[in-house]
């Protein structure tokens, strides 16, 4: 027989993957943790069984064209490198139904969450109500051209990973300010890479690596075929 109080509670098992996925992955900052919590995941991810949505993969967004959600340790551990402060003004770029942007909205004064495919843009908007996140705006666009409009951003996080770098992103930050992303190297297998990031002094764009990570190419950012001849 089927003990049903055995069978865990969302809040049950949002807690196990804050505890036994985040903590164990290096992820301290008391901020990030919190939004972790108070997040529900599951509602980005509609249709998807409750055990998955918290496990530590990434996850195909439902209704996309083949897009997924990075791994939570993954968008948890950039968010903790961000550092992000209640004066930030964050662009969130491949929002998907917006997990990440909600994350940072919880910490950030301010987030943008672009997509290029409108109908995850209409789920994150119905989403960001449904959980009273009043300070972030989802918005239909071109993922390379950015939110010059909204801009220029303290942070900008890359919801995926990229190929190429992001030329026109950089020019959307504040001075002072910095993109995290995944970085995939040429021949990479199994969409693993490093993530990385980017910062924006004098006007100069540094980078430097941060951790090893997998994430799903944008399509946006693919790195151009070199011609022979």
């Amino acid at each position: 027989m089927l003990d049903y109080q055995a069978v865990p509670t969302i809040e049950a098992l949002r807690q196990t993957m804050v505890d036994c996925q985040l903590r164990t992955f290096d992820i301290t900052n008391r901020d990030v943790l919190a939004a972790a919590l108070d997040v529900p995941r599951e509602i980005f991810a509609p249709g998807v069984a409750s055990a998955v949505v918290y496990s530590d993969r990434m996850l195909d967004i439902p209704g996309s064209q083949g897009r997924a959600m990075p791994a939570p340790m993954v968008v948890a551990r950039l968010l903790q490198a961000a550092e992000l402060s209640p004066s930030d003004k964050v662009l969130v770029v491949a929002s998907g139904t917006g997990y990440t942007a909600a994350l940072a909205g919880r910490i950030a004064g301010s987030v943008v969450a672009l997509d290029n495919e409108a109908a995850l843009t209409e789920a994150a908007t119905a989403n960001f109500a449904r959980i009273g996140a009043a300070n972030i705006q989802a918005v239909t666009g071109d993922l390379a051209a950015g939110a010059a409009a909204q801009g220029p951003f303290d942070v900008i996080v890359i919801d995926g990973a990229i190929e190429a770098e992001p030329e026109g992103l950089f020019e959307q930050l504040a001075e002072g300010g910095r993109l995290y992303t995944i970085v995939l190297p040429e021949g990479a297998a199994g969409w693993r890479g490093k993530a990385s990031v980017f910062e924006k002094n004098s006007g100069r764009i540094g980078s430097r690596m941060l951790f090893d990570a997998a994430a799903r190419p944008l399509d946006a950012f693919r790195r151009k075929a070199a011609f022979s001849f």
